[in-house]
């Protein structure tokens, strides 16, 4: 990349760190201009610096702390030394631990996360979860630019990459402190007696080599294994192994973990995306054992001996069938998922007693026996911590216990998913949702019946941010209020028998994406004349539409397009 010019340079750093006025106060100009120099134009410097003096006080004395800070060493090494070297401890090693990934690896947020604090590099802080402070790091270090976010989902970031010249620099670091060992086709790790995080990814033709110079593994805390499986470390020499991460694994058998009992130590459990169909009964022996992730992998029945794991903080699968007795692994934060239909005799009275948990996902099939246990659950989990309740509904018909599960409205609820067949609709609208729920940002659900005070009772969910709504019968027109959803930025909304939503101006002033689905001639008959508002939805930059094939459908079609182009937006049509 070519150096920026001084203009361009002054600009760039002023917007990153002065977001709002985007100008230097008067005090700070000559030490603004004396970084710039030391950066020579290079955009990554000018960015990391920038970010760095956006996280600190306005002060003459933190100005120049960091621009005396400036080493004079050539080009890249500038910014990324300065920058690492002001990170808290913490935020260093878990920048460092990224340096076992490849370049252009996407790395997802939450096993991240999960993964410091299996290797201890998160600090317990007053107030706040583990999985807090920890997304509090990854944060961090994306607003200081070390890593970069990779996709967000409405604000809120949910994966990352880093930078090549980032890692570039953390893996000789890494090296330099022992930090991480990586083995694959092109590294092979120097002989040692303390490898302490090995990362062997499917290339790793070097292994057997690896493994007679260093046969030495009693100091490994960290075991990372990526694609076909040729050679790994015994589990009987890893008596202080804290992560075992096995993801997608082509060859991992159930012999690969026949001694898992005895790394007493083990935190973390990863074996996304394998073929393991058993989990062995010597789990029960992980006793410190936070994580467990079986999502992906064929293991749907969990072994009795799983309910002793106390301390057990993330079990994540697909249709995990839960013993009897569940309900002991009461530090269980996340749940997910779990078959409702097959799991344990007593489960509504097993899930009340997860009070911490806080993302909750259940699957339903075919039938299930509901003596009010469930609503009674939900009811306790609301009470408590629950953030994030996903509940699929699979022929199981109107699922009445969870129309009203809740006495009182979940304050802590951000995110609400009940997804189903057409004939597993709720029958009327929920009564729980309320103005109350002022952390609810996710909602998707299906009803039989709404009408406009429903759809003005969403209206007052101020933190909305998504909403896929399916209705069958809309009794009367249905429009969206001119201060209507004034957070929402994602609308599905399934009509397809109905005249779907009209939108008033001012109505949904941060829309980007809009689904429609609705019948053209009950559209024309309700309204008159067909014509929906769209051209007031002026941030959109999606539009999907299904129209019913009926008479009117051409000139639904028409009026639609008409109405898009008064957008300035521009944004892209797509009928279905």
């Amino acid at each position: 990349m070519k150096p920026l010019s001084n203009n361009d340079s002054k600009i760039l750093f002023l917007k990153r760190t002065f977001v709002v006025a985007a100008e230097c106060p008067s005090q700070l100009e000559g030490i603004m201009d004396d970084i710039l120099h030391k950066c020579d134009g290079l955009p990554l410097a000018i960015v990391n610096i920038a970010s760095l003096l956006a996280s600190k006080p306005v002060s003459r004395e933190e100005w120049e702390r960091v621009r005396d800070s400036v080493c004079s060493a050539h080009g890249k090494e500038k910014d990324k030394s300065l920058s690492y070297c002001d990170l808290t401890q913490p935020l260093k090693t878990c920048l460092l631990y990224l340096s076992m990934f490849p370049e252009d690896y996407i790395i997802g947020k939450y096993r991240l996360v999960w993964r410091w604090i299996a290797d201890e590099f998160v600090v317990p802080k007053h107030g706040y979860t583990l999985e807090e402070v920890g997304e509090s790091y990854f944060n961090e270090l994306i607003n200081r630019n070390m890593i970069q976010q990779e996709f967000k989902f409405y604000g809120e970031a949910i994966s990352c990459r880093v930078h090549d010249i980032v890692l570039d620099f953390i893996v000789t670091r890494s090296n330099e402190e022992n930090f991480v060992s990586v083995l694959d086709a092109q590294h092979i790790p120097s002989q040692c007696d303390k490898i302490r995080r090995l990362y062997i990814h499917k290339k790793n033709e070097h292994a057997a080599e690896v493994s007679q110079q260093n046969k030495n593994m009693s100091h490994l805390r960290s075991l990372h294994v990526f694609g076909r499986i040729t050679w790994m470390p015994p589990l009987l020499d890893l008596q202080i192994l804290r992560v075992l991460y096995l993801e997608d694994c082509n060859g991992l058998k159930e012999d690969h973990l026949k001694n898992i009992g005895s790394l007493i130590h083990l935190r973390y459990l990863g074996l996304r995306n394998t073929n393991v169909k058993n989990l062995p009964i010597q789990i029960r022996k992980l006793e410190y054992l936070q994580t467990l992730d079986l999502r992906g992998s064929g293991i749907t029945e969990l072994p009795e001996s799983i309910v002793h794991l106390k301390r057990l903080r993330h079990l994540v699968g697909q249709r995990l069938r839960l013993p009897d007795g569940f309900g002991n692994m009461e530090a269980l934060q996340e749940l997910w998922e779990i078959n409702g239909s097959k799991s344990s005799i007593n489960f509504g009275k097993d899930l009340q007693n997860l009070i911490q948990l806080r993302v909750l996902g259940i699957h339903f099939e075919h039938t299930y026996c509901d003596d009010g246990q469930i609503s009674t659950a939900l009811c306790k989990l609301g009470e408590n911590n629950l953030r994030s309740l996903h509940i699929i509904n699979m022929g199981c018909g109107p699922p009445t216990c969870f129309a009203d599960p809740w006495r009182s409205p979940p304050r802590l609820l951000q995110k609400f998913v009940l997804q189903g067949y057409r004939d597993d609709n709720l029958p009327l609208f929920p009564k729980w949702i309320s103005p109350l729920l002022s952390e609810l940002t996710y909602l998707d659900f299906g009803v039989d019946q709404m009408n406009g005070r429903d759809l003005h009772m969403l209206e007052g969910l101020h933190a909305l941010c998504v909403l896929c709504l399916s209705a069958e019968e809309i009794p009367k027109s249905i429009s969206v209020s001119c201060n209507g959803f004034q957070s929402l930025r994602h609308l599905c909304f399934h009509n397809i028998f109905g005249p779907g939503l009209v939108f008033k101006e001012g109505a949904m002033p941060k829309l980007q994406k809009l689904f429609l689905a609705f019948d053209a001639d009950e559209a024309h008959s309700t309204y008159g004349c067909i014509g929906f508002g769209i051209q007031h939805l002026f941030c959109l930059n999606y539009i999907e539409v299904s129209i019913n094939r009926t008479p009117a459908m051409k000139s639904a079609k028409y009026a639609i397009d008409k109405e898009v182009k008064l957008l300035t937006s521009n944004p892209q049509v797509k009928f279905v």
